[in-house]
């Protein structure tokens, strides 16, 4: 036996799942709340002391961990443009497991500085123009940045050609900073990769600083990645398999949480098969993350209200729709509200399927037929996943759903033919909440980490 104790330091849980590589198989899985506002041990300890009740004690042969605790890597952007430079700086901090808290563009104010502050960011991303283009607002920017009274990590990635005069003026200031590539160096082509790598760095220094964190480091070693990282890494092995194992093709995660719904998707971008397509906007990468802040179960309920509508979450509702308001209204003020009666189990499933709905329509690409001279074509912008193999759904309201496959179905639910949402995948559930572990135990064990998935992802 060869076994390995896998852990996601969460911001409500803390999961430890313990795993045997000789065949592969789960040992064991327990959790308990975090306890990150005193000390991080603590939860770690007693999840550890359960899992001992269950399964003895182990000598482990490695301590694999991921976190969200602390309320995840904490990020706030600085653009030139909402809608290229500062979209590809999202896209790189989202790919690199970050929580956006704001966006600013063109140039930062003195009460932008106050709001900083006053956020709490673990770091800021500082980007805007293409090299050689604009130079001028990323070094206003920069200079502006000097005047913020906390001391969050800077990453400066932006027209490189102003790279020389920033570190000038940073190297003066009392900020801790990184220069790395231009997030978008050309109209449209995006490089995130540099930029996900010095994040990662920051992020495994800022982890550290959580109450208790490096007392547990002295036990299980540094936190590896962050936990939405760890879900990414299970998607892209899962889709493209090792050279050992095959995966099962190009899919989907769909996690719906109580504050947000994150879409996770594997896939190049395609141009539709059947038509003249020309694309547009930004080029989109193969891994991609968005994540919905007003699109939740429980935090974020009546937001979501909001954004689609009560008419659109009545389609999903077999129940009177005037129940529907204060259903979503009562969610969001009792964010730990477990339904009890068959009428609100009802309403979970059809706000869940609304967010599922709304969030991968979001993630997902789109037409628009235009006219030429000699004929119609169609603009791509964004992704086409219409031909994706599978969508996984995970998250408490599908684990608890008494009709999971329903409710996942509304990510394949066109309001509009010229979205390029799912056309026919299978489905499936990761009923055991495994996503996060096996992208983390696939940092060092990749084939047994894609056997272990397929073992506990459940065929809708």
């Amino acid at each position: 036996m060869q076994p390995i104790l896998l852990i996601d330091f969460g911001s409500t849980f803390t999961k430890l799942v313990a795993v045997d590589l000789d065949r592969p198989a789960i040992l064991a899985a327990t959790q308990s709340e975090t306890t990150v506002q005193t000390d991080i041990q603590a939860g770690y300890l007693r999840a550890l002391a359960k899992m001992e009740q269950q399964i003895g004690k182990m000598d482990f042969k490695k301590r694999l961990a991921c976190s969200s605790a602390r309320g995840g890597f904490r990020l706030v952007v600085i653009g030139l443009t909402q809608s290229l430079t500062t979209e590809a700086a999202k896209r790189a901090v989202l790919g690199a497991g970050a929580r956006i808290l704001k966006v600013y563009a063109p140039l930062i104010t003195d009460q932008d500085l106050q709001e900083m502050a006053e956020l709490e960011p673990d770091a800021i991303l500082l980007a805007g123009g293409t090299d050689g283009g604009n130079q001028s607002y990323i070094i206003q920017n920069a200079k502006k940045l000097t005047e913020l009274e906390r001391n969050a990590a800077l990453v400066v990635a932006g027209n490189k050609r102003a790279n020389t005069e920033i570190e000038h003026i940073l190297k003066e200031s009392h900020l801790e900073y990184y220069l790395t590539e231009n997030v978008m160096p050309k109209a449209g082509v995006l490089v995130t990769e540099p930029v996900r790598k010095v994040l990662r760095e920051i992020f495994m220094k800022k982890i550290v600083e959580a109450n208790g964190f490096e007392a547990v480091s002295e036990r299980i070693g540094r936190i590896v990645l962050p936990t939405p990282t760890a879900v990414l890494k299970a998607a892209e092995l899962l889709a493209y398999g090792t050279k050992r194992e095959a995966g099962l093709g190009e899919l989907m995660v769909v996690d719906v949480g109580g504050a947000t719904t994150d879409v996770h998707s594997v896939s190049k971008q395609q141009a539709v098969k059947e038509a003249d397509i020309i694309l547009t906007g930004l080029a989109e990468p193969v891994l991609k993350r968005t994540v919905e802040g007003d699109l939740g179960m429980r935090y974020s309920a009546y937001s979501l209200y909001q954004a689609v509508g009560e008419s659109e979450i009545a389609r999903y509702f077999a129940g009177d729709a005037s129940f529907i308001r204060e259903g979503c209204l009562f969610r969001e003020a009792h964010p730990d509200f477990i339904p009890q009666s068959e009428a609100e189990r009802h309403l979970d499933d059809a706000i869940a399927s609304s967010a599922i709905q709304k969030a991968v329509e979001r993630h997902s690409g789109f037409l628009k037929k235009v006219a030429t001279p000699t004929r119609y074509v169609f603009e791509q912008t964004g992704k086409d996943l219409r031909y994706l193999k599978a969508v996984i759904g995970t998250g408490g309201v599908l684990t608890h759903s008494g009709n999971p496959n329903r409710v996942l179905l509304a990510a394949t639910d066109r309001m509009d033919t010229r979205q390029l949402l799912p056309e026919n995948p299978t489905l499936f559930l990761d009923q055991d909440y495994v996503l996060q572990m096996m992208g983390l135990l696939s940092e060092r064990y990749p084939d047994e980490a894609l056997r272990l998935l397929k073992q506990h992802l459940r065929k809708l």
